[in-house]
């Protein structure tokens, strides 16, 4: 009975309709139906699945997460963080209503491919730190560009090669312990995926292209 009175008695969370507004206002923008948002989640994640587009009758087809959510009801961290990047805004914007989106930024996201967050910081930078602005359109001009890139490629290559290290000896680690084995330490298995000399090669990529980018800044700068 205690029980019973106890999920009766239970408070529901408020429901956030100016939450709810706000997606809804940017998923019609972007021409998508509810549906078609929560495939894009879906997909942001690597869980597309074909069934949510063939058969849209479904009760798993998302349209009813999706309509929860800008209702002003539940919407998860996670499908939070794949709204903010499907839409370019930041959560913030989504949950707070924080103006990091304006309007007037839509041509240039359209144009470059950055978010908000990213619009932002460019104009904060552009008041208070000339320097970087400065040094900004000199590894986007021409003369560097290409250097710089290469530059970012390599950072994230070195970020992948950890990830992947890493995903691949928990999943090593889970298959094992489901076999009986126990295990102390995690990090004696990672070698087995992520040899440390692949660390070092990447570690002195990113270093050499730094120098060369250095090199070639000192030679072409505001040129």
């Amino acid at each position: 009975m205690d029980k019973d009175k106890n999920k009766s008695t239970k408070k529901s969370k408020p429901l956030d309709f100016e939450r709810g507004d706000r997606l809804t206002k940017l998923r019609e923008k972007n021409n998508l139906t509810q549906i078609q948002l929560y495939n894009k989640i879906k997909k942001f994640y690597g869980e597309e699945k074909k069934e949510y587009e063939i058969d849209p009758k479904r009760k798993d087809n998302g349209k009813q997460t999706i309509s929860t959510a800008e209702c002003g009801g539940t919407l998860s961290v996670k499908n939070a963080v794949a709204i903010s990047h499907i839409f370019g805004v930041s959560l913030d914007y989504i949950y707070l209503g924080v103006e990091s989106y304006k309007p007037s930024y839509d041509d240039i996201k359209e144009l470059t491919g950055l978010n908000d967050d990213a619009l932002n910081m460019l104009e904060k930078l552009k008041e208070n730190d000339k320097t970087f602005i400065f040094v900004l359109n000199n590894f986007l001009g021409p003369n560097l560009s290409s250097y710089f890139i290469n530059l970012l490629h390599s950072y994230f290559d070195y970020y992948n090669l950890n990830a992947k290290g890493k995903e691949m000896t928990n999943e090593y680690v889970k298959y094992i312990k489901s076999k009986g084995a126990k295990i102390k330490n995690i990090d004696d298995f990672s070698w087995e995926f992520y040899p440390k000399e692949r660390d070092y090669t990447s570690l002195y990529k990113i270093s050499t292209e730094s120098n060369e980018l250095a090199n070639k800044f000192r030679k072409y700068g505001d040129k």
